[in-house]
């Protein structure tokens, strides 16, 4: 039977293993633990220190071609057992975490970019890069005889231009390059690569251009909304403005519109950890909506100007959108130019955040649940009721025939087992406490209806 938990964390040159007890959550000194992957020994293991804590040390990534690697670690010893991979990181992505993930150690990075973001055929492209040597984040200027190369590649991946790239003594380089007559339209690549070296390891940096064949505007287009954020319910009006460059109203001109929604959430800073939505982000029934949410057409006029209304709304699952109010204006010569405003919908004028004081509760021992009431633009609101509801939740699994075969099917079943009630203080905060058994809980603070239009 397991009985050790295993915490497996794998760098550019070092394996860490921390070995924990499964029920009491405490290190285990002492403890025999082994590895085995790429680099190591058939035999690998070592003695966790008071800490729980045993390193191995692993060839440097930038040494090697194992760009991904895997490896297992184990407890086997004086009766306790315990497994686990560098694999198992299911919610601890780096990404989930707000971290960038890089794969490799790379030995330079860089920053390259372009005087413009658009050309037309014919005309020359400007660019300049900037190269240093990374070291595990300390950044050094590069040597100047770099053995870097620019190739430019057109829409089709065909190569236009390979380059050798001298560096400055800043480990700089800057550049040009003629588009030719006959450049097809679409996005065109710069990458500066190493001509030496791991495949991998070789792509230094890399920017993008869009050759098209386009004319200037000779009129603008303003869209606003009539205010930064709206409550259910509410009637949301877009005022269009729409003007030649030298100064004149654009009048008659054809205006078609787009409502567009996307789902939001309030964030208050200082309340991080705090949820402000009754979303279940263990198990959300997977809802399907049209991001459209109203189109139409108008004319501009006096003054270039028009507006067009939409009803505010969020979603099925009660979650805040926001709504991006798109609009294009055509004039009589057929050019058509664009803009845009967003605004925030949220389900009522104020929210109830709610955070459990510790994510994993004793059996038997008082569990607080701190609150916070605060307004749609994250600010405290004192004095507000809130009710807390507890639910007893119990993963159902049922069985189903299929004409593929049989099929299982998990899903959660919720029971109220308690509701709680309080008043935020002066500082819009409160809490409430509730005494757990062994089973799942879940938890979700309400706050009344919303109390203003």
């Amino acid at each position: 039977m397991v009985d050790s938990v295993i915490v497996a964390k794998v760098s550019h040159n070092e394996l860490v293993a921390w070995a924990l007890d499964m029920n009491s959550g405490q290190p285990l000194r002492g403890v025999r633990v082994g590895a085995s992957g790429p680099g190591l020994a058939s035999a690998a293991a070592a003695v966790s220190d008071a800490n729980g804590l045993v390193s191995f040390s692993l060839p440097d990534i930038s040494t090697t071609s194992d760009a991904v690697r895997q490896y297992v670690v184990s407890i086997d010893d004086g009766g306790r057992k315990g497994v686990a991979t560098t694999y198992w990181n299911q919610g601890a992505q780096p990404y989930q975490l707000g971290i960038e993930p890089q794969y490799g150690a790379p030995a330079y990075v860089g920053q390259l970019y372009t005087d413009r973001p658009l050309y037309r055929p014919g005309e020359t492209v400007f660019y300049k890069a900037i190269i240093r040597a990374d070291d595990d984040a300390v950044y050094t200027i590069p040597p100047r005889d770099l053995p870097l190369v620019a190739v430019i590649r057109d829409a089709q991946g065909k190569e236009l231009s390979r380059e050798k790239v001298a560096l400055n003594a800043l480990g700089t380089y800057g550049a040009s390059f003629r588009l030719p007559d006959s450049a097809g339209i679409g996005d065109y690549y710069i990458r500066l690569v190493l001509e030496t070296g791991p495949e991998w390891r070789r792509d230094i940096s890399g920017a993008t251009f869009t050759v098209a064949e386009f004319r200037k505007p000779e009129f603008q287009v303003d869209v606003a909304a009539d205010r930064a954020a709206y409550v259910a319910g509410d009637t949301i009006t877009a005022n269009l403005t729409a003007t030649f460059f030298f100064g004149g109203p654009l009048e008659g001109a054809t205006t078609d519109w787009t409502v567009t929604s996307d789902t939001s959430g309030l964030f208050v800073p200082g309340y991080d950890a705090f949820s402000f939505s009754d979303y279940d982000y263990f198990f959300q029934p997977s809802v399907s909506e049209d991001r459209v949410r109203a189109r139409g057409q108008t004319v501009t006029k006096s003054g270039g100007q028009t507006k067009f209304s939409v009803p505010a709304a969020v979603g099925a699952d009660g979650r805040a959108r926001v709504y991006t109010l798109s609009a294009t204006v055509t004039d009589q010569n057929a050019q058509a130019v664009s803009a845009s405003a967003s605004v925030t919908i949220h389900p009522a004028d104020f929210y109830a955040g709610i955070k459990p004081a510790d994510y994993v509760a004793q059996a038997g021992g008082d569990e607080r649940f701190d609150l916070v009431s605060v307004d749609i633009d994250g600010k405290p609101l004192a004095r507000r009721a809130v009710t807390v509801r507890v639910y007893d939740r119990t993963w159902v699994t049922t069985k189903e025939d299929t004409a593929d075969g049989r099929s299982y099917h998990t899903e959660p079943v919720d029971r109220l087992v308690a509701t709680l009630n309080t008043t935020t203080n002066d500082k819009g905060e409160g809490s409430v406490v509730y005494r757990p058994d062994k089973r799942t809980r879940r938890a979700g603070g309400r706050d009344p209806p919303r109390t203003s239009g």
